[in-house]
């Protein structure tokens, strides 16, 4: 119970820290890393944030104005810590509008950061990753409801050829291969017509296939009954 109460302690005091430090509240943020460095005194992030702190301090107690660019950069990588956590927790909850949000959030106030852009395109593969789950999902639902594919094409399942017009074509037109005309099998269709169905062997096949369901279209489509 205590190293959970110890933890929980430390997270809030760093994040405490980090926005102390983002709203240049110099002592207090290097206070706070005082702090979390009593608890953890390997904790890196802590003493990124007291470096910068204490570097802006001094800084400001010279009259020197603004932070020097090595200050700066420690300054720039805490900033980037604290959002990649944000970034990474809104990940897990996938909400993934909100960690691009973040990230460019973060860009406009430090551009150039070759991190940070890199964090924003992996965010944006997830997201279109996840979309694309999402589609696909939704794709295979509608084919479940209405045995067709809401784009029009075929995936692997029933084909939207009728299978009474399938059957009546194989039976009285079978041997010139009108039926697999029908079900877009033109190149087999002009074979079957010029051979008139190998005498009718193929036509009595393509018969049996239709008639048990096992014909397919030139997508892969079943035709049912």
């Amino acid at each position: 119970m205590q190293v959970i109460m110890s933890n929980e302690i430390f997270e809030n005091l760093l994040a405490q820290a980090k926005q102390q430090l983002s709203a240049a509240d110099f002592e207090n943020a290097a206070k706070s890393a005082k702090g979390l460095l009593a608890l953890d005194e390997s904790s890196t992030e802590a003493s990124d944030i007291l470096k910068a702190a204490s570097a802006a301090i001094e800084s400001s107690e010279s009259n020197q104005g603004e932070l020097s660019p090595y200050d700066e950069e420690l300054k720039t990588k805490v900033k980037l810590r604290q959002v990649a956590s944000d970034v990474q927790k809104a990940l897990n909850a996938k909400k993934m509008f909100d960690a691009t949000k973040l990230i460019e959030k973060y860009l406009v106030e430090f551009p150039n950061v070759p991190d940070a852009k890199k964090i924003l395109a992996d965010v944006k593969r997830a997201h279109s990753g996840l979309n694309d789950q999402r589609e696909k999902q939704w794709e295979q639902n509608q084919i479940k409801t209405t045995g067709k594919s809401p784009y029009g094409g075929r995936r692997a399942g029933s084909s939207d050829r009728s299978w009474g017009v399938m059957l009546a074509l194989c039976i009285f037109l079978g041997g010139v291969g009108v039926h697999r005309f029908y079900a877009g099998k033109n190149t087999s269709g002009i074979l079957m017509f010029l051979t008139l169905g190998v005498f009718g062997i193929w036509t009595l096949i393509d018969f049996v296939l239709i008639i048990t369901g096992n014909f397919t279209d030139t997508e892969g489509g079943t035709i049912k009954r």
